[in-house]
């Protein structure tokens, strides 16, 4: 996971404690207990791990459960064989508790691996995982405020309409207000090459893939952004 030696800011009070038992555990090896202070740093890491991806691997929460302890020693665990393999496995199961949190607000770029919304033989927690590729900003996008996936839909039927004309204006301004309503279906769906070709014709439409080309990367480098922002906010 990248830069995950440097994680969210807690709380100043945390923070505040986490120095004084830092400064505790190097004059003689005491460790903090505080039950209050080990909940605000697991929700503020499964946050953390989010924001890069709602599925980390187990090397990538490895990363950080190592890092938390060699920035805050007094976290660490005594009997564990390298002080920090219990943060490891409890952030795993924190990062399973905060995807059905999000999932339950209608995420959807978790809502789409529930088990409702899978193929009959994808029925498994584990099994055909959609997530974003490594770099991909933009995977499953909420639907723009104000808009609904009953009006994408009227989008999407208008462009169809649209790219039956020899010239048409407004195909490039569908195609960008469609894309989340298309990342939905296109994800979600698992639709076949005919399928997409019938639903999104300008898809492939040559005269459009410029335009489409650069729609996807001004919302990727906008979402980026704001991500990248965000995070220096927060470091």
């Amino acid at each position: 996971m990248a830069k995950s030696n440097h994680h969210s800011t807690f709380s100043v009070a945390t923070e505040t404690v986490l120095m004084n038992a830092n400064e505790e555990f190097v004059k003689d090896r005491t460790v903090l207990n505080n039950s209050r202070i080990r909940s605000e740093i697991m929700e503020k890491l499964a946050d953390y791990m989010y924001s890069y991806t709602p599925y980390p691997t187990g090397l990538q929460i490895g990363e950080v459960a190592e890092a938390l302890v060699r920035k805050h020693p007094c976290l660490t665990e005594l009997g564990s064989r390298n002080g920090w393999l219990g943060w490891m496995y409890s952030l795993k199961y924190k990062m399973g508790n905060y995807r059905s949190k999000l999932r339950s607000l209608g995420f959807p770029e978790v809502v789409c691996n529930s088990l409702k919304n899978k193929h009959p033989d994808d029925r498994s927690a584990a099994k055909n995982i959609k997530k974003a590729r490594k770099g991909e900003v933009v995977f499953l996008p909420h639907y723009p405020a104000g808009d609904s996936k009953e009006q994408q839909e009227l989008d999407r039927n208008q462009l169809i309409t649209e790219s039956k004309k020899r010239e048409s204006t407004v195909v490039k301004d569908l195609m960008c207000r469609t894309f989340a309503h298309r990342r939905h279906e296109v994800v979600t769906l698992q639709m076949s090459i005919s399928d997409i070709k019938d639903r999104w014709p300008a898809l492939f439409d040559v005269s459009q893939v410029s335009n489409w080309n650069c729609c996807y990367r001004v919302v990727n480098t906008y979402c980026g952004l704001n991500l990248h922002v965000s995070q220096l906010h927060t470091h």
